[in-house]
């Protein structure tokens, strides 16, 4: 699964490729150095933010705005679940959002070719960043 997903910005003459895996490996660093996340075995830090990177980068790619809410919905469900299941508290999750967040924008940067379409495809990424905290904030309150 170390395909790069397709993301595509508005001047549709462009396909650019977003990749996950940057957006994972510069997560991991912005992570990796700090509790807990420095204790956690190598395969536990990322939890399953894998599948949030992947549904926030394709948000472009799919029309089908009920499919991708619902692949976003589980993905963060999941994640919220496997960090409460290690005793993580709100605030690790949080900045993990966080530092998913900046990794998304650092891998977006890296792949435009201009400002417009830097601030296209980071509101498109913020945008689906929100209903993940959204999402993320109701299961914390439900656990």
């Amino acid at each position: 699964m170390n395909d790069p997903i397709p993301f595509r910005a508005v001047d549709w003459q462009t396909e650019l490729a977003v990749s996950h895996e940057l957006v994972l490996e510069t997560t991991l660093g912005f992570l990796r150095g700090s509790a807990p996340w420095s204790f956690m075995p190598l395969d536990d830090v990322m939890g399953h933010l894998r599948p949030i990177a992947i549904a926030v980068l394709g948000a472009e790619r799919d029309p089908d705005e009920r499919r991708r809410m619902i692949a976003l919905h589980r993905a963060a469900v999941e994640h919220v679940a496997f960090r409460r299941a290690q005793d993580c508290g709100r605030r690790v999750i949080h900045a993990e959002l966080l530092a998913l967040g900046e990794g998304i924008r650092f891998a977006i940067e890296l792949a435009v070719t201009g400002p417009a379409q830097l601030i296209l495809m980071a509101s498109i990424a913020d945008a689906e960043l929100r209903r993940v905290r959204r999402t993320v904030r109701r299961a914390l309150r439900g656990a």
